[in-house]
């Protein structure tokens, strides 16, 4: 299925968090956050912290640039152990239900609607959705550790309080499609929507 990934950030959602190597400050402040839904958001982009800190030296002559990053949303870099941090995570939550879809696309233009990515789709509505999202749910938990950051532990901290149905075990001890930790992440995938970004 080839789907248009911006489209699924419409909606009425009360908390978004991103994981992500690139990210695009325009298009995510004056496009994608507008329509996630209303305040007050709990919004967070976690982005690898060495491509974070180029976008900040880059040349920040245009105006309004970076103006909603770490006053509308949280915006922090996580230094990987080695290499990069790379993984590519976008979590929608309400008080009801959640979405979340880990692909290949960046926080990016090119990554979200021009690129040639791949995303699996997890639903909390159904089952092996909801164990998906509560094995991502574990991975933040540890990242957030990592990460040591007041802000960022403050915001995990009031998304969870905000979705109540995101607490509990994993369902069936499938684990996170993320690490592999419990089971290889390929085979999360044949259970699940798996689109490709048009």
């Amino acid at each position: 299925m080839t789907i248009a990934v911006a489209d699924r950030f419409r909606g009425s959602w009360n908390a978004f968090w991103a994981t992500t190597y690139s990210f695009e400050p325009e298009l995510y402040d004056e496009f994608l956050f507008r329509r996630l839904g209303q305040p007050p958001l709990n919004a967070t982009v976690l982005a690898d912290f060495y491509r974070l800190a180029r976008l900040f030296t880059r040349d920040d002559s245009r105006p309004g640039r970076l103006l909603r990053a770490n006053r509308d949303y949280l915006l922090r870099g996580v230094a990987p152990a080695g290499g990069a941090f790379h993984p590519k995570t976008y979590f929608f939550g309400n008080r009801r239900h959640g979405r979340l879809l880990v692909g290949s696309g960046n926080l990016t233009l090119p990554g979200l609607e021009q690129g040639h990515e791949l995303f699996s789709q997890f639903d909390s509505d159904h089952e092996a959705g909801l164990a998906a999202i509560r094995g991502w749910r574990d991975w933040i938990d540890d990242l957030v550790l990592r990460i040591n950051d007041d802000h960022a532990r403050e915001r995990w901290i009031d998304l969870k309080g905000r979705l109540p149905w995101l607490e509990g075990a994993e369902i069936s001890g499938r684990g996170d499609p993320l690490t592999g930790r419990k089971r290889p992440c390929l085979s999360h995938l044949p259970n699940e929507e798996i689109m490709t970004v048009a």
